[in-house]
């Protein structure tokens, strides 16, 4: 081999160490990279828009349709069938939870067989089943009622706000009139809503103190 061919040899040679270091390098070049890039800055929340005055324009056309709303709000609310179907239903389960207490003490004293025990235990378990049934109802009821009252007293706001406004937008006392109405409509159905919501959470407190007392047994 002449001597210019042995230097494009080793030059060859060198050309592709030096190519193949820089392959086995970019890996780890691009996880060093990857380590120092900074993460990505978290956007700022969007602050949430401040509620304005109704438009004078738009005052007749809402008050119109608030009865719409607000027939919504209490069908959605109407828990009347379940409050008096539970309220009847407990009534007749206290009886039956006070007779159960005096036979389950009986029971225990004598020390019968364990078949009559069972038994008692299963009647303990069956009103502990009801009793929690119940107070999933009332539950979701209760919620269901905070959802709409929450809505209702977002809308009342927004009135009372067009209303503290009419010094600005000088409104005629017809709208006026209309305004007041309204309000008068939101609140009395949110008292209608709150009635039912007092009714539903004093039987879902007298419920679950019956429940605790089924699972103190057994």
């Amino acid at each position: 081999m002449t001597p210019m061919r042995n230097k494009q040899s080793v030059a060859r040679r060198v050309v592709l160490m030096a190519a193949l270091m820089v392959i086995g390098l970019a890996p780890a070049v691009a996880v060093h990279a990857q380590d120092t890039q900074e993460p990505p800055a978290t956007p700022a929340p969007t602050p949430t828009p401040q509620p304005t005055p109704i438009p004078a324009a738009e005052i007749p056309g809402r008050a119109a349709a608030i009865g719409s709303f607000l027939r919504d709000a209490a069908s959605k609310t109407d828990f009347s069938d379940e409050l008096g179907s539970i309220g009847e239903d407990f009534e007749k389960e206290k009886e039956h939870i006070s007779e159960l207490e005096e036979e389950t003490r009986r029971r225990l004293e004598i020390e019968g067989p364990a078949s009559v025990i069972e038994e008692t235990e299963n009647a303990w378990l069956r009103s502990g089943t009801r009793l929690d049934g119940w107070l999933k109802t009332l539950s979701s009821g209760v919620a269901s009622i905070d959802k709409e009252l929450g809505k209702l007293g977002d809308e009342g706001a927004l009135w009372e706000l067009t209303r503290s406004a009419e010094g600005e937008t000088e409104l005629p006392p017809a709208v006026l009139q209309q305004i007041g109405e309204t309000l008068d409509a939101i609140s009395t159905t949110k008292k209608g809503m709150r009635s039912t919501r007092d009714a539903m959470l004093t039987l879902q407190s007298e419920t679950a103190k019956k429940e605790r007392l089924s699972t103190r047994w057994w």
